[in-house]
């Protein structure tokens, strides 16, 4: 696929309770991410899951039924590719230094704000920036002048199972179970609870480092018993 950038945001699950059939689940509190309290994280931001009686069913996918692979093999694998760097890049947009001062000018600062405008163009469809773009900033700025988070310098998405991949036109659905592991700025590394996700997929443009693609939607459950980690 060519180089892939690395970077990475605070992107995380809050308790929303259930509305018209959709559910937002709370990220599990052993995260061992020791630097972000469970307070914070739970203020950053949120992500719709299906309903909880998917989850509760324990079937092999909490999205839906399970199913063979949709595409030739190579547009698969190409999709596979393509999910797993995006998604890392995503979650890698304004990767905070450890520096308060230098934390502070990257989050407030104009030159900050346009390089995370940049990245987050690299990587979500057109219509969707702007929101992640302040979904990002709300997050980051929880982190501004705490000292007991050290900041970080990438993510990268660890899949640990794939369950189905859906390739059709300039569209795809990628299933997978898996979870996001950060490099901090200490040399240290962390990872979030694994979790089952659901990514679709939009192409359009001029090919690049993910062959055209962005991500055009996420969703997320907590992994019920039974489904593979």
């Amino acid at each position: 696929m060519g180089e892939l950038k690395n970077r990475r945001v605070y992107i995380v699950v809050l308790l929303l309770g259930a509305f018209a059939g959709i559910t937002v689940v709370a990220v599990n509190a052993a995260s061992n991410d020791a630097n972000m309290p469970e307070a914070k994280r739970n203020a950053i931001t949120s992500v719709t899951t299906i309903d909880t009686l998917q989850i509760n069913s324990r079937s092999h996918s909490t999205f839906s039924p399970w199913a063979s692979d949709v595409g030739s093999a190579e547009q698969v694998a190409q999709v596979k590719d393509v999910a797993v760097a995006l998604f890392g890049d995503y979650y890698s947009v304004g990767a905070m230094p450890q520096d308060m001062a230098a934390r502070h000018e990257y989050i407030v600062g104009a030159v900050g704000k346009a390089k995370r405008a940049a990245e987050l163009a690299g990587v979500w469809a057109a219509d969707g920036v702007a929101d992640e773009l302040s979904t990002d900033e709300k997050g980051m700025l929880t982190f501004d002048g705490d000292t007991t988070s050290v900041g970080y310098t990438r993510a990268v998405f660890v899949v640990t199972s794939w369950q189905n991949v859906t390739v059709q036109d300039n569209t795809a659905s990628v299933q997978a179970v898996g979870y996001i592991k950060y490099f901090n700025n200490d040399g240290s590394t962390n990872n979030d609870p694994t979790w089952q996700w659901q990514l679709e997929l939009v192409r359009g443009g001029s090919p690049d480092n993910y062959h055209g693609w962005r991500i055009a939607k996420r969703t997320a459950a907590e992994v019920p018993e039974g489904v593979a980690r």
